[in-house]
C-alpha cells in the first residue's frame, strides 16, 4: 500500500470509528481484484525483472562510481587540494579554505593547529 493511499484507509477508519463508536486498534485492508492468480503472477514476474536488472547493473555501475571517484581523487590531487602522503593539504584559495571551515569544521581546526606547530619548528630551526 503506497503512503497517500494508507492515509486515506486510516481516514475511513477514523471515520467509521466515529459513526460506530467502536474502537479498532489494528485494521485490516484489502484490496480485491478481478483475477488474484493473474496479479500475484505479475507481480513476481516484476520481482523477477528487478531482481536480474540488479544483479546485472550493479556491476557496472560500481565501476562507472570507482572511475568517477578515481578521476575526481586525481583532480583533487593535482589540484592540491588532497595529498597521498597522510598529511591534508592546506588550501591556499581563500574560498577553498572558507568551504573546508563549513564542510568539515574538525579538519579546519585542525590545519590552522598544524600551520601554529610548523610555523614553530621553522621558526626553532631558523634559530
Amino acid at each position: 500500500m503506497d503512503v497517500l493511499g494508507r492515509a486515506y484507509y486510516k481516514l475511513a477508519v477514523q471515520e467509521w470509528e466515529a459513526r460506530t463508536n467502536v474502537q479498532s486498534a489494528n485494521p485490516l485492508f484489502f484490496r480485491w481484484t478481478d483475477d488474484a492468480e493473474f496479479k500475484y503472477k505479475m507481480l513476481y514476474e516484476r520481482s523477477i525483472h528487478i531482481y536480474t536488472l540488479a544483479m546485472v547493473g550493479a556491476a557496472p555501475l560500481m565501476c562507472c562510481v570507482a572511475l568517477i571517484l578515481t578521476i575526481g581523487l586525481q583532480q583533487m590531487k593535482e589540484m592540491e587540494i588532497a595529498h597521498t602522503n597522510g598529511h591534508p593539504p592546506n588550501p591556499s584559495h581563500p574560498l577553498l579554505r572558507w568551504v573546508l571551515n563549513k564542510a568539515h569544521p574538525e579538519l579546519h581546526e585542525y590545519l590552522i593547529e598544524y600551520e601554529r606547530k610548523e610555523a614553530k619548528a621553522a621558526k626553532y630551526n631558523s634559530i
